[in-house]
């Protein structure tokens, strides 16, 4: 539902999973390799810049890439390692059930 939820294990105890339920829903990145990416403001601000990795070795998995923004969100800049630069719309708004 693009929201962060939290999973916490430990050896010899069961996994637990903490579902939010309460926070905002983020916009899931699926096709954005190693890189950079930033919101882009209606407003013409921008957020804060953050680093994607994906693959880091034996027995690695890849993440799926969940950014959170606040209201006026207009696009997501995303420099790929490559220097290959592009935008992506910021859907509008979804009702999601908690």
């Amino acid at each position: 539902d693009g929201r962060i939820d939290l999973v916490v294990s430990q050896n010899g105890a069961e996994t637990k999973l903490y579902r939010n339920v309460g926070g905002e829903p983020g916009l899931k990145l699926t096709d954005v390799q190693s890189g950079q990416v930033r919101v882009k403001y209606k407003d013409g601000s921008y957020g804060p810049l953050r680093e994607i990795r994906v693959g880091g070795g034996y027995w690695s998995q890849d993440r799926n890439t969940v950014i959170h923004f606040r209201s006026g969100a207009e696009s997501v800049d995303v420099k790929h390692r490559s220097g290959k630069k592009y935008s992506l719309p910021v859907p509008a708004p979804q009702t999601l059930s908690k």
